[in-house]
């Protein structure tokens, strides 16, 4: 297969949804080894975050460039740490769509 002729929306998914399966919530040596690329944009997108501004628009990827995310990342440990910024609430269907189709099995 090449790998220019993947789907790789189809794959990322794929992906998550395996790794999802295989993830043992609480075990002791369990990881969650999923792709760790869209999961870090899809928790970028979703916090608000009024010190670094970046377009709020999707693929995510296109305004996210590793300097943002590294900036970004210094915010929040310098703040407390991650998971602490307040989360969008948009009314998305599809954002409802793809967490009802690949996280709850």
């Amino acid at each position: 297969t090449k790998i220019e002729s993947l789907d790789w929306c189809k794959y990322v998914c794929m992906c998550l949804k395996m790794s999802k399966i295989n993830w043992i919530r609480d075990g002791e040596n369990s990881y969650f080894s999923g792709p760790l690329t869209a999961l870090t944009l899809m928790y970028l997108i979703s916090t608000k975050c009024d010190s670094i501004f970046v377009p709020r628009e999707r693929p995510a990827i296109k305004h996210w460039t590793t300097e943002l995310i590294k900036k970004r990342e210094i915010f929040e440990i310098s703040n407390g740490g991650f998971g602490l910024l307040h989360l969008y609430s948009d009314d998305s269907s599809d954002d409802d769509i793809f967490e009802r189709e690949y996280f709850h099995m």
